[in-house]
């Protein structure tokens, strides 16, 4: 063996080593990214401002000052929420989805204790409540059972609409004289829903959330909340959430009149009526903002202390992105470079194997030679054809696995929704990207079975 012969080996493996360490970051710092979002929900009355950001609850005055900040473990609950509520006695309704649990807490103790459990066994995921008008009430909106639940103590939960009215809805306003409005975010409207007078509940009006004031494709309502002049401001995604989104104003009875313009690269998550404005999260850029209600015009939220706050997390999250970033390109050079090093550390004659010449079925002789003892084999139809469909069925093993992976994350990212967080969206890339890989391994057997 020759002295480049163990230096090679000794690249290879660690190349290898680099490859494996560097997935490993990639993964770590995905995982660590995913709980480091900016603002998502919040609530307001006129007292107290809640909010959650970088898994944790953010409680601040009406003015923006903070008061308190609190980990979201004080709440017993250890996914990130995905409705916030301030409730008229006061408590802090919050609310997950894996699993779906909701708690009812004492802001000033951070004390919780769950509620409304008969309806947690069935929800699967994304809902969003609000209390109704008799004692231990609630109105539920179930985006995976495209239903509006009522819940009662003690009784079955009970659908308000007929079957198929509303398609994965999201976001639930009371308007008052024991209506609701609701954002219908695949049927792409928000409709009121008023009791009918006999006991059940009707569709009224409903205004179309595709219309000429939403940029792009951001026609999917999320949330909605009644301003103090009684329009509805509304936030609307793109489908998958990607794109952006906007937030749109509608009048009850025109529709749609106004697009909130916010600073640029903004995606408006949730909104929450306080005073003569409207309080708007922005997960992206780790911010809060104050939109006047009269003229439109957004301010950042918060006093010093809370900017700093989300100026850290902003920071964290972007060199936690920029080492997921070098790591997936550790991950790239280092597979290439342990190949190449793989190559080296073969002897040259043993690097290549030749593929073996075509036989030649026209230069072969057209009768045996007399020789006595020698029989020539010939070549049988039925051998053939058992050949040819053997290479057949090694093709469909090879490139069957890789549309059924394609088919499957493709059937995951359907199942995911058009209100899937960021957490969900980085899984579904990894998952893509480790897809894909396994294809391309899989497509490299064909050649494999040419040759054989």
């Amino acid at each position: 063996m020759s002295r480049r012969r163990p230096f090679a080996v000794f690249l290879a493996v660690l190349f290898l080593g680099v490859l494996l360490g560097s997935l490993a970051a990639r993964y770590w710092a995905v995982g660590e990214a995913v709980g480091l979002s900016g603002p998502t929900h919040i609530a307001a009355d006129g007292d107290r401002v809640v909010l959650f950001a970088g898994g944790e609850l953010f409680l601040l005055s009406p003015e923006g000052v903070l008061v308190d900040v609190a980990p979201l473990a004080r709440t017993g609950l250890d996914d990130d929420p995905i409705d916030l509520r301030l409730l008229p006695d006061g408590n802090l309704l919050v609310a997950a989805q894996r699993p779906a649990r909701i708690h009812l807490c004492d802001i000033d103790s951070w004390s919780c204790r769950p509620v409304a459990r008969s309806a947690m066994g069935w929800v699967e995921r994304q809902f969003k409540l609000l209390p109704g008008e008799a004692n231990g009430e609630w109105l539920m909106s179930d985006a995976r059972g495209d239903a509006l639940w009522r819940l009662l103590p003690d009784t079955a939960p009970h659908s308000l609409l007929p079957a198929g009215t509303l398609g994965g809805p999201n976001g639930i306003a009371d308007a008052g004289a024991g209506g609701v409005w609701v954002a219908d975010t695949d049927h792409r409207r928000i409709i009121e829903i008023l009791p009918s007078g006999d006991g059940g509940y009707e569709e009224r009006r409903e205004h179309s959330t595709a219309n000429e004031f939403h940029a792009g494709q951001n026609w999917f309502p999320m949330m909605l909340e009644r301003g103090g002049d009684g329009r509805w401001w509304v936030t609307q995604g793109a489908e998958y959430s990607k794109g952006g989104a906007d937030l749109l104003i509608y009048d009850p009875d025109d529709g749609p009149v106004a697009r909130v313009e916010l600073p640029g690269g903004a995606y408006p998550t949730d909104l929450v009526a306080a005073a003569d404005a409207m309080l708007v999260t922005d997960m992206d850029r780790f911010e809060v903002y104050r939109v006047a209600a009269d003229s439109l015009n957004a301010a950042r939220f918060g006093d010093d202390r809370f900017r700093t706050r989300m100026a850290d997390l902003r920071a964290e999250r972007g060199r936690l992105d920029a080492l997921s970033r070098w790591a997936l390109a550790g991950v790239i050079a280092g597979a290439v470079l342990m190949i190449g090093a793989a190559a080296f550390a073969t002897p040259r004659e043993k690097r290549w194997t030749a593929v073996p010449p075509v036989f030649d079925w026209d230069a072969a002789p057209d009768r045996a030679p007399r020789t006595s003892g020698i029989h020539w084999l010939k070549r049988k139809p039925a051998i053939d054809r058992s050949l040819q469909w053997a290479e057949w069925l090694a093709y469909a093993a090879v490139l069957l696995p890789a549309f059924v992976l394609l088919g499957l994350w493709f059937w995951i990212r359907e199942q995911a929704g058009p209100d899937a967080g960021a957490d969900i969206e980085t899984r579904l890339g990894e998952l893509g990207l480790a897809m894909l890989i396994l294809g391309v391994l899989l497509a490299l057997l064909i050649p494999i079975i040419r040759m054989s």
